[in-house]
């Protein structure tokens, strides 16, 4: 009798520990899946966001090769890189008395046609504005205030053509610009 309690006893007990064993067991398993998943989440947003970073690089790097191939192109155009276009154009615009319009200014206007083998050219320096007015005293003031202005240099070309039929006049100039922006 003594052997058969000491066997039960031991069966028992050996069913008790492996049943505590294999929910032990279960449990750390469970933790295990689940810190597994918290961490290959957390990886997969690192990974998203290092690619989105990547890419960005890759754009900045694109972007500085197209800055580089751009200012070489300018530098060897003898165009200025802090050249303040704004500047002349929001200077021409406060000179406009009403009922002048502007049909196109180019400001550093290319040198002939553009030919796909043949290097740029510009006038550096100069204003181009083409536009109308609606009558010779209001393209007389223009002229005077553009001539009062300290920004430019000189009118080197000036052609006016009065159109009966529209009741206004065609206007071009060129216009010499100062090297100072102040």
């Amino acid at each position: 009798i003594s052997e058969n309690i000491k066997e039960l006893t031991a069966s028992r007990l050996s069913t008790i520990i492996l049943y505590y064993l294999g929910t032990a067991l279960f449990i750390l398993l469970l933790i295990n899946f689940i810190l597994f998943d918290h961490y290959n989440s957390k990886e997969t947003q690192l990974q998203e966001e290092y690619q989105g970073i990547a890419n960005l690089q890759n754009e900045i790097t694109q972007l500085q090769s197209e800055l580089k191939v751009k200012k070489q192109f300018i530098e060897q155009s003898n165009v200025p890189e802090n050249y303040a276009f704004a500047f002349y154009a929001d200077r021409l615009a406060c000179c406009a008395h009403d009922g002048i319009s502007f049909s196109e200014v180019a400001i550093c206007p290319v040198l002939g046609k553009v030919k796909k083998d043949k290097v740029i050219g510009f006038y550096n320096n100069t204003l181009h504005v083409v536009g109308t007015a609606l009558n010779s005293t209001t393209f007389s003031i223009f002229l005077e205030k553009i001539n009062q202005s300290a920004w430019i240099k000189k009118i080197n070309k000036q052609v006016y053509v009065f159109d009966n039929e529209n009741d206004n006049a065609a206007f071009e100039l060129e216009i010499i610009l100062n090297d100072a922006t102040d």
